[in-house]
């Protein structure tokens, strides 16, 4: 950087340490994402939140996508790593006997984080579920994904139950009563992804 006053040039030699302050740069002066990056560092954040309850009857080996709980980002580098997290809440069923839930991280539709193919069984990328029909729980996984792309990429969230019945996250899944008692919560559920300067 060099700047010419009166014809005498300075160049950023001559600009002291702590000479510049963030007062002393305008508040419109935005800096491009892309001179920021770095190993480790943390270049964007976004979440959505998804409030209200979603249901599906598919099972074992086939997924649904949840409605409401997908998010774009744009990376601003190749080199960038994208990291995905996301929080299901409240996972029931409608068996007495309590069943699993598998969950998917997909990337433009496409499931990454799975478990390594064996046979016939189902990959995916976490499970959660219930263990009687009015108690369910909650589950979260984190994957540290390498896109390798600065256009914009999609991150979604499906599920898939175990042995029919109807699966539901956020809300009970049957036998909902209109009271505050506990199994009748609303909770959220989030996906939230970081940008990672790699």
């Amino acid at each position: 950087m060099s700047i010419s006053i009166n014809g005498n040039g300075i160049t950023s030699a001559n600009i002291a340490d702590g000479a510049i302050t963030n007062a002393d740069i305008n508040s419109s002066a935005a800096i491009d994402a892309s001179k920021l990056v770095g190993t480790g560092k943390v270049l964007q954040v976004l979440q959505v939140v998804k409030s209200d309850t979603f249901s599906t009857t598919v099972q074992d080996n086939t997924f649904a996508a949840i409605t409401g709980l997908s998010i774009s980002i744009t990376p601003t580098s190749t080199t960038s790593k994208i990291l995905v997290t996301v929080e299901i809440g409240n996972i029931m069923q409608t068996d007495t006997n309590g069943r699993h839930t598998n969950f998917r991280i997909n990337r433009d539709g496409t499931a990454i984080g799975l478990g390594d193919a064996s046979g016939s069984k189902t990959r995916a990328t976490f499970s959660g579920g219930s263990f009687a029909v009015h108690y369910g729980n909650s589950a979260s996984a984190s994957y540290l994904d390498s896109p390798a792309s600065t256009s914009a990429l999609s991150y979604s969230v499906s599920m898939a139950g175990h042995t029919g019945g109807t699966h539901r996250i956020n809300g009970r899944a049957t036998g909902e009563n209109d009271n505050a008692d506990a199994p009748n919560a609303r909770l959220i559920s989030t996906i939230t992804v970081m940008e990672i300067g790699a």
